[in-house]
């Protein structure tokens, strides 16, 4: 893969992977620096590409065929490029590696996942770029607004206790304004009779114009009386009905911040020995204390997953508790899909590797939103793990990023069953599981990932139909460049 050789006059730079999907990533993420990005797929393919001569080169350790070693030993020996910087790009980071490549010919060394800040700065660095270099569009200053809460809040947020009593008061309300409306509609028809009788007595012109102006002067006091009556009554029951709602509301906020605060306090309780297990078990695994059986061995491994899955749990509570709170503060940058990706994506390989499922990026990873890094990585985390889960052995889940007009689209796919229509209002719902996996999480990943977007003022939404597997779709604002100091808008015509 190839990505931009337009501009001659920019550092060239040659990725040498075997993973597609971290050749794609690594030159995303170079390419939004503004460099010329090369690509092999082997050690041979590397010393081919050699020719162009890059003015850096990334490596990748293990690679089948010719390995990471192998490959830096026969680029220093063309002559061409033997003093270009070389940093090699692995999984692995131990002592023996890291000496290892650098006795070989390495300047430096990345670990994955991979750190878009760390990639720049270490490329920067061994090409020797002036700090002057493309900078970063300057930082929004304010934080995004909370969710409109009052809306959901009169939707249905009253507490079911609360509901009878406020219906019953807004029954008394309307039988009131019922009554004052019954009693208007009286005294007109009996204002109506008596003119009628009046007229039936055949009365001179001048008694029944008298008999009529009359019974206009009474309807005319009737119908004061009644609106001024039904405006007391009116106002009297929105103050009745206002006091009301405050006082609930304020109950109903203050008995969520106990349950924060307690689902703080609980997970804080249980992180304390939980940590305490994991490590007993760490060490155990580490054979400090003697070489485990293979039976032993599989215990402390099912040991260690439990310990994972409980800190994830206990990770997702807390984050439903900031949440619920209002106590996460985003961290607004511009920052490039390939950048969420590389991390979020090596996070997930291991599950996928195990499941046999291949993840494939692809689209316009450049593309920049104005975001909180971890808080949209742990989005896609959370896509791309459920995608995984119910993705079948030996099938892919892509990732494609699409730059629209004002956003920036993410779609993770998968080859699954699909979800039928009737269950997919319940995915966003907190504890709302379907599927044949659904007990292996909390069913809290997708509520959270709601509540992040919507905090980020996206949306997320589903298409699904049984048996076409599933497709998420984030939409998150895409950066926006800022205009430059004193600069005029641009006019038709010019």
């Amino acid at each position: 893969m190839l990505l931009g050789m337009a501009g001659t006059d920019r550092p060239r730079v040659l990725i040498v992977d075997d993973e597609d999907m971290f050749r794609d990533l690594l030159g995303a993420l170079l390419a939004a620096e503004g460099y010329d990005v090369d690509a092999a797929a082997s050690g041979a393919e590397a010393l081919a590409r050699a020719e162009q001569e890059p003015d850096l080169i990334f490596v990748d350790l293990k690679m089948p065929g010719m390995d990471g070693y192998e490959t830096i030993k026969r680029l220093r020996g063309i002559s061409a490029i033997a003093d270009v910087p070389i940093i090699v790009v692995t999984s692995s980071n131990t002592r023996e590696d890291r000496l290892k490549a650098v006795e070989t010919g390495a300047n430096d060394f990345i670990v994955k996942p991979l750190d878009q800040e760390e990639v720049r700065v270490r490329s920067r660095a061994q090409l020797g770029l002036s700090p002057a270099r493309r900078r970063r569009l300057a930082k929004a200053r304010t934080l995004s607004a909370q969710r409109a809460a009052i809306g959901a809040m009169v939707g249905g947020v009253l507490a079911e206790s609360s509901r009878p009593r406020l219906m019953i008061k807004i029954r008394r309300v309307g039988l009131f304004i019922g009554l004052f409306i019954l009693l208007t509609l009286g005294a007109v028809y009996w204002i109506s009779q008596d003119i009628e009788a009046a007229v039936a007595a055949k009365l001179p012109k001048a008694a029944m114009i008298a008999r009529v102006m009359e019974a206009i002067t009474r309807l005319d006091v009737v119908l004061i009386l009644a609106g001024i009556a039904m405006a007391v009554v009116i106002a009297i029951a929105l103050l009745v009905i206002g006091r009301f709602v405050r006082f609930h509301f304020a109950e109903m906020e203050e008995a969520n911040q106990r349950k924060s605060r307690l689902v703080r306090w609980v997970s804080h309780e249980l992180k304390t020995p939980l940590n305490g297990i994991g490590g007993f078990a760490d060490i155990l695994a580490s054979g400090a204390q003697g070489v485990l059986t293979p039976e032993q061995a599989g215990s402390v491994g099912e040991i260690r997953g439990g310990v994972r899955h409980m800190r994830g749990m206990i990770a997702d509570l807390l984050d439903l508790a900031r949440i619920e709170a209002g106590t996460i503060e985003l961290k607004l940058e511009d920052l490039t899909v390939a950048s969420v990706l590389a991390e979020a994506l090596t996070v997930a390989k291991p599950m996928a590797d195990q499941r046999k499922v291949t993840l494939v990026p692809s689209g316009d990873l450049a593309a920049e939103v104005h975001a909180d890094f971890g808080r949209v990585k742990q989005v896609v985390l959370n896509l791309v793990s459920n995608a995984i889960k119910f993705s079948p052995p030996d099938s892919r889940v892509s990732i494609t990023a699409a730059a629209l007009k004002g956003e920036v689209r993410i779609t993770v796919a998968d080859a699954g069953p699909g979800i039928a229509p009737e269950d997919q209002g319940k995915l966003f719902e907190e504890f709302g599981q379907v599927g044949a996996v659904s007990g292996e999480g909390t069913g809290l990943g997708l509520a959270i990932s709601r509540r992040l977007v919507e905090l980020h003022h996206g949306r997320i939404w589903i298409e699904s139909f049984k048996g076409e597997g599933t497709k998420f779709h984030v939409s998150l604002p895409s950066a926006t460049p800022l205009p430059a100091p004193g600069a005029r808008p641009a006019t038709a015509g010019t």
